[in-house]
């Protein structure tokens, strides 16, 4: 781990994580020991003794009740040190037409590239609005292990890491992934707000080795790799030319005549 975090990458780490969020508490308190917290948060990495701290766990209202759990902020500086260092190795096998959690993407990318679609092909043919039933609870964090470490196995026989890269990326991300958010969680707000919150909404209630946090950039980042297979299926086996994925809404669309490639599903 010494080769490949640095204390200098840990501060890069914290400065992107402290964007925009410079006046929250938790921000202001890592501060007041900032020296201290990535000394210790280094250290404890570097001799793979790191645990994540219990998250904060809330309802956000808007646009409908959710759980959120919100990792301790030297939780995040960890994360935006991972997922820049996975993206790397990942973004070369996304499809471009992905818009959630990307450089240079976003909701409003996608709208735009849903409009350039719908203008590029005219009024024949009919566009599907999909999403995934409870996504983030649904996903199997042992499987998303498999896809990493696959990811990491092919990116250290084509040389774009090195061995103690792939080692510390594989435990890090482990680490991660094994962590059960939902335990010793702190509820913060109206408990009461926690009934507008469907059972099966809960993390809690996602299973054994089941589900990811809502709110954590690992998070964002682990959907895309999850639904990579189902993004290559969509483009390379059911060869749908128009369709794109922004987390787990998706829009294909299949042209009624012409010579656009079909695009069929089974349910």
């Amino acid at each position: 781990m010494n080769e490949v975090i640095s204390f200098r990458g840990l501060y890069l780490a914290y400065l992107a994580c402290r964007r925009r969020k410079r006046r929250t508490a938790n921000a202001q308190r890592y501060e007041l020991r900032l020296l201290d917290q990535l000394y210790d948060t280094l250290t404890a990495l570097q001799s793979r003794s790191y645990l994540p701290s219990p998250c904060i766990r809330f309802v956000a209202q808007r646009p409908k009740a959710r759980e959120i759990h919100a990792a301790d902020f030297s939780d995040r500086v960890v994360h935006h040190w991972l997922v820049p260092q996975l993206e790397a190795l990942f973004e070369p096998v996304f499809i471009h037409d992905v818009y959630s959690n990307r450089q240079g993407k976003g909701s409003h990318k996608a709208v735009d590239r849903l409009q350039s679609f719908m203008h590029s092909v005219g009024h024949g043919g009919w566009y599907l609005q999909l999403d995934i039933a409870n996504f983030f609870n649904s996903i199997d964090r042992a499987l998303l292990f498999k896809q990493l470490q696959w990811r990491l196995s092919k990116a250290l026989k084509q040389g774009k890491i090195n061995t103690a890269q792939a080692s510390s990326l594989r435990w890090l991300s482990h680490v991660l992934l094994k962590h059960d958010a939902s335990r010793q969680a702190r509820y913060r707000g109206d408990p009461a707000l926690l009934q507008r919150v469907p059972p099966h909404k809960r993390l809690g209630a996602a299973g054994v080795n089941k589900g990811l946090p809502i709110g954590n950039l690992t998070s964002q980042f682990f959907a895309n790799v999850y639904l990579n297979p189902f993004d290559q299926f969509v483009k390379h086996e059911l060869k749908c030319r128009h369709y794109l994925r922004y987390v787990d809404d998706c829009v294909p669309r299949r042209r009624i005549g012409g010579r656009s490639p079909p695009c069929s599903y089974a349910a």
